[in-house]
């Protein structure tokens, strides 16, 4: 990985350096935390143009040859989970003029000529297509609407900055979207340095009457000023309404990087073009819906954690499917607070497939989880799995069945409840039915398979850390010293077990 220079000690991590084989690109992680979209921006690295363009330029139109763009476009597309096919560009000429990107407009700029002059910022609601603007010093802007799930993408040199192109943005994705500014999430991406870029007095007048905040400074001739571009932005940004916690702002120079970065000014002209990519994804929410209708199921349909607990306090739900990466309240939080009052079956849905992601979203009361990309039977299946333990063994069923007690602990199957010494303990459907089953069973040792095959009804494959996460949180829940359990046993090299007596 390239060692990237970065111009001062703000946070680090508001820009990161990722690679997929030899292509090298920047993200930003609070673009990611959305959900919502995919985006990054282009390096040199990891393409297969040559010379002054080496080797991965963006522009048409700047002498490269064209076999070379195209190739570096498809790789990118490899990325972003798209084709060139999908993709729409701009035609900058530093305006403020904002284009409205539609399915007809896929290719264009790429593929196929553009049909637009004058055009240096793009917005739409459209899944699946990715808008494209380029640059080689000036300011890329990212905006994100992870509730009315709508992006734009701007480009901003200082004639676009001093125009409060951001604003422009902002105004336009209220307009067409009822984006609300609080809810935007920003980002200003690599661009040239306060320390780099050295404006005229025409210039510098022109920001004064805009700016009351101290965007230039003295310059290193007479009648010069460095401007800080990354500021101006910020402030525009700002007063458009965008919340500073939902902003990332760059400490990464193009100018400071020029072997890793295009810059107009490093290179004096003898460059190629880098580009900013944004692309809204896919809803799965939507895919979902499909899949679960066609077997008979009312859907309800939540962007975010806090629309999918406003539902659950109206409707009678009786599964939930959740992610983990969602805007205004994340999927774990969600679980948490769901958890409060709730034994719903819920299963995450997330591409976080790490072990300690999948154990954490059990810990927190998730019933399942499953990884994206994601196989629409097993899910379904899944669904019906969870459903048939909650409505069978779980809160919807009327059925009396039995009380079982190992001293002060109670299960009462007819109502569906547990406590310890009188207290009432809140458990998940799954749990609930590990602990059923072993109550029921009292003295009998059930291995980790045995345990799993009877609560998910399906061949235990890699069940040892899911079983060991619903063990571990039932002890929480019922023991007074999980670490010397009372209640649930462990019958080392075996199994767990309930014994008949109270130790």
């Amino acid at each position: 990985m390239y060692p990237l220079s970065r111009t001062d000690s703000r946070d680090t991590d508001s820009i990161q350096q990722r690679q997929k084989g030899e292509l090298e690109y920047l993200v930003f992680p609070k673009l990611e935390e959305t959900g919502v979209v995919e985006h990054l921006f282009t390096t040199r690295t990891g393409g297969v143009s040559n010379g002054i363009y080496s080797t991965m330029n963006l522009s048409f139109s700047r002498g490269d040859d064209l076999e070379c763009v195209r190739e570096n476009y498809r790789r990118i597309g490899e990325v972003l989970g798209t084709d060139p096919e999908h993709m729409v560009a701009s035609k900058q000429t530093h305006t403020t003029n904002i284009h409205l990107v539609t399915k007809a407009d896929a290719g264009n700029g790429i593929t196929r000529p553009s049909v637009y002059d004058d055009i240096d910022g793009l917005a739409t609601d459209i899944p699946g297509i990715a808008l494209v603007t380029f640059y080689a010093d000036c300011v890329p802007l990212y905006f994100v609407d992870p509730v009315h799930r709508a992006i734009g993408l701007a480009h901003s040199g200082w004639r676009g900055t001093v125009a409060g192109m951001g604003a422009c943005m902002v105004r336009y994705m209220q307009e067409h979207f009822n984006s609300r500014p609080e809810e935007l999430v920003a980002a200003i991406g690599p661009s040239i340095c306060v320390d780099c870029y050295e404006v005229s007095e025409e210039v510098a007048e022109q920001f004064r009457e805009v700016f009351p905040e101290d965007v230039l400074q003295p310059g290193k001739a007479p009648g010069k000023y460095q401007l800080d571009l990354w500021k101006a932005n910020q402030s525009i940004l700002l007063r458009a309404g965008i919340q500073p916690e939902h902003m990332a702002v760059t400490n990464v120079c193009t100018c400071h990087n020029p072997e890793y970065l295009f810059s107009h000014r490093a290179s004096h002209g003898q460059r190629g073009n880098l580009a900013a990519f944004l692309m809204l994804k896919e809803s799965w929410v939507d895919a979902i819906e499909i899949y679960l209708s066609q077997d008979g199921y009312k859907i309800y349909k939540a962007y975010d954690g806090e629309q999918a607990i406003q539902i659950l306090d109206k409707e009678d739900i009786h599964l939930l499917i959740m992610d983990i990466m969602m805007p205004r309240l994340d999927g774990i939080r969600a679980t948490l607070k769901i958890r409060e009052y709730s034994s719903i079956p819920i299963i995450i849905l997330s591409a976080k497939s790490e072990d300690t992601d999948k154990i954490l979203g059990l810990n927190i009361g998730a019933d399942d989880y499953i990884c994206k990309p994601f196989n629409p039977l097993e899910l379904v299946a899944r669904v019906k799995s969870n459903l048939r333990r909650y409505t069978s063994l779980g809160s919807l069923t009327g059925e009396n069945k039995a009380i079982y007690q190992v001293g002060g602990l109670i299960l009462n199957d007819d109502i569906k409840q547990v406590t310890v010494d009188d207290e009432p303990v809140k458990m998940t459907p799954i749990e609930y039915n590990i602990l059923l089953l072993l109550m029921k069973n009292q003295g009998r040792v059930f291995s980790i398979n045995q345990i799993y095959e009877s609560i998910w009804n399906e061949d235990a494959i890699g069940a040892d850390n899911t079983v060991a996460v619903h063990i571990r949180h039932i002890r929480e829940k019922i023991e007074i010293n999980p670490k010397e359990p009372r209640y649930l046993k462990v019958v080392w090299g075996v199994g767990y077990k309930i014994d008949k007596e109270q130790a």
